[in-house]
């Protein structure tokens, strides 16, 4: 658990972080509380900010900022300790935590008045790991040379198609609105998070930190979210926008790709409060995208299903945009979607711990 030991300008002792994201902020922690009342984006947090210095410029900055939120001059910081406690699990056939202890990872004290300003130094910036990547090698089988072994060899890869590549377009219309619905709720979850708080430059994870901690090559998509900034809100809306129209099946190809670019954007920009569900959702939406999810239950269906529909009008033309495309689906996209939809999720692909 991190505390926040901050004295104010009038001698009070207070928690802002806890202020803000849990129910308990009372200075001093003697004991672990029962609940804390945090949600996963600031278990999350706590959890991972002690191991990432990058951040801690943004922590401290943060901090500082507690005036503004307050609205009081009173409660201007002039120094504050950042503590992590923690505690050994009870011990059979007891509830209380033992061995608890703490560790200081953040200090900071009001600098004493000079006569002139020295310039402030830029903060330290840790050096990137580079990752070490496995080489996998894979050796195919050799075909066998006999007409019986090719025929069994056709009739295993028929079998194979049948079963884990192909898919009815019906089931793929359905997906898409199910899909469509997690993004929506995913995406209000982190609108009630806090989104000043997560994604602007005036919260605990401004642009410029995610950018020297950037954890993996498709945090890149964060500048889309660094340029709106000041606009994360308006953001948001696109995002909304384009969930909806991929929900109703309105130009649902062009839709998919968006899709797949607006859930990339708002789980990179936050990289190191991923988990493993944003990780699976983030697969699901890229490999859905190489698959006609717009053939059914879509308001603008597929090319295939409504060229006939436009010669023929009227009745015939409304039970073809209704009925759509009944050929089943062949691709690799179908299985890549199928087990990422079955990924575990309680690990996070973020590792990296400075």
């Amino acid at each position: 658990m991190i505390v926040v030991d901050a004295v104010t300008r009038d001698g009070r002792h207070v928690d802002p972080l806890n202020e803000v994201g849990s129910r308990v902020a009372e200075l001093p922690f003697l004991t672990f509380p029962d609940g804390s009342g945090n949600d996963s984006f600031w278990c999350d947090y706590q959890l991972r900010i002690p191991s990432m210095p990058a951040y801690h410029q943004a922590l401290l900055e943060w901090l500082l900022r507690y005036p503004e939120r307050t609205g009081r001059h009173e409660d201007t910081l002039v120094a504050f300790d950042v503590w992590l406690l923690e505690h050994a699990s009870p011990k059979p056939g007891e509830t209380a935590p033992s061995d608890v202890r703490r560790r200081r990872i953040l200090q900071w004290q009001q600098p004493a008045p000079a006569p002139a300003a020295a310039p402030a130094g830029k903060p330290h910036e840790q050096p990137r790991r580079r990752r070490s990547r496995r080489a996998a090698a894979a050796a195919a089988p050799a075909a066998g040379t006999r007409a019986g072994r090719r025929r069994a060899a056709r009739a295993l890869r028929t079998a194979f198609v049948r079963t884990y590549l192909t898919i009815d377009p019906r089931s793929l219309g359905f997906g898409r609105i199910v899909l469509a619905l997690i993004l929506l709720f995913d995406l209000v979850h982190r609108a009630c998070a806090g989104v000043t708080l997560w994604y602007s430059n005036e919260g605990l994870l401004p642009n410029h930190n995610a950018a020297v901690a950037a954890a993996h090559p498709v945090d890149v998509l964060a500048v889309l979210h660094g340029l709106l900034d000041r606009r994360a809100a308006f953001g948001f809306v696109l995002c909304g926008l384009v969930y909806l129209a991929l929900l109703v099946g309105w130009r649902t190809r062009l839709m998919q790709a968006l899709a797949v670019v607006a859930v990339m954007s708002l789980h990179s920009r936050v990289p190191f409060l991923e988990n493993g569900g944003d990780w699976t959702l983030g697969e699901l939406a890229l490999w859905t995208a190489f698959l006609p999810l717009g053939r059914r239950f879509s308001s603008t269906p597929c090319a295939p299903a409504c060229a006939g529909a436009r010669v023929d009008g009227g009745r015939a033309e409304r039970s073809r945009r209704l009925e759509g495309d009944a050929t089943p689906v062949v691709s690799l996209a179908v299985w890549r979607s199928c087990s990422s939809s079955r990924t575990p999720t309680s690990s996070t692909p973020f590792t990296r711990a400075e």
